[in-house]
């Protein structure tokens, strides 16, 4: 079965492309939103669309991720001191990885980041333990 393509037999199945299309139609309320939830999203809608091949809305949903994690807070460690250990992890891994996306398309399709280096104070997650 290729991208785009609907599960045989069953006409209510949404193809891949239809739930793009549902995702980026619903980007402006989540903008809208600016919270985690927003930057989570945005960084998977930058993913998709890097897997679909559309690389400048990859690059602008990474982006806008990026500045929603900014307006967050995100970026610095200060803003974390309030929450519980377990949210602390959670915000360091968000923004790293929206800290990576926005590097990786950038060099890829040969854009400024979004991220400035200089405005970062957030320390880097910690290891994973092992179980």
């Amino acid at each position: 079965m290729q991208p785009g393509d609907q599960a045989p037999g069953n006409p209510e199945t949404k193809t891949s492309l239809e739930y793009l299309a549902m995702a980026r139609d619903m980007s402006a309320a989540a903008a809208e939103e600016a919270d985690m939830d927003s930057v989570k999203a945005f960084g998977l809608l930058g993913l998709a669309n890097h897997a679909m091949c559309y690389s400048i809305a990859a690059y602008l949903h990474v982006g806008t991720a990026v500045r929603i994690g900014y307006s967050l807070g995100l970026h610095r460690d200060i803003f974390l001191r309030s929450k519980g250990s377990l949210e602390r992890e959670r915000s360091r891994r968000v923004w790293w990885t929206i800290y990576v996306l926005d590097y990786e398309m950038a060099s890829r399709f040969g854009y400024p980041c979004s991220v400035i280096d200089d405005a970062v104070f957030m320390s880097t997650p910690r290891p994973r333990s092992r179980c």
